[in-house]
C-alpha cells in the first residue's frame, strides 16, 4: 500500500484546503492543476444559502455542535450547529487515521468536508478558518 501524503492549498479568496492522496498517484499532479480543482469544487451552489446561515452564527461566544456517525460508513461522522431554526449541517468529518481506507485517488478539503486531525472540536474550528479565513472563531462545545 502506498504512502498518504497532504498538503495545503489557497485559493485567491483567502480560503483553503489540504489536499490527500497516494503518494504515487499525487505525484505527477501539479499544484496548479489541484489548486483550479479545489476551486472548482470548494462551495457547491447548493451549499451557499447554509454557509450564509453558518457565518451569520459565528459572532456567538459558542457554538453547540452534534455529531453523528455516517449510518452507512461509521467513519464518517455529520456535525450539525445547533440554530434557533434547528440542527444545521456543518460539515462531513472523517478521522486522519481512517481516511487512507477511504480515499479514491484524491480528495480535497472543502467548505463541507474536514480532515480531523487532533480532535473533532479542534477540525471544527479549523473549518471555519478555512472556509471563514476572517470570521471570528467560536469555542466549539460538543453536545
Amino acid at each position: 500500500m502506498s504512502k498518504l501524503i497532504s498538503f495545503e492549498l489557497a485559493l485567491p479568496t483567502g480560503q483553503k484546503g489540504r489536499v490527500f492522496g497516494h503518494v504515487d498517484f499525487m505525484s505527477p499532479i501539479q499544484i496548479e492543476d489541484l489548486t483550479k480543482e479545489l476551486e472548482r469544487r470548494f462551495i457547491e451552489e447548493e451549499d451557499v444559502p447554509r454557509l450564509e446561515l453558518l457565518k451569520a452564527g459565528l459572532v456567538r461566544e459558542t457554538l453547540e455542535v452534534e455529531v453523528y456517525p455516517d449510518e452507512s460508513d461509521p467513519c464518517y461522522s455529520h456535525a450539525y450547529v445547533n440554530s434557533s431554526d434547528g440542527p444545521l449541517f456543518t460539515c462531513v468529518l472523517i478521522k486522519k487515521s481512517d481516511l487512507e481506507q477511504h480515499l479514491p485517488e484524491v480528495i480535497f478539503e472543502t467548505a463541507c468536508f474536514q480532515v480531523i486531525d487532533v480532535s473533532v472540536a479542534l477540525a471544527l474550528e479549523t473549518w471555519i478558518r478555512r472556509v471563514w479565513p476572517d470570521a471570528h472563531v467560536p469555542r466549539i462545545e460538543l453536545v
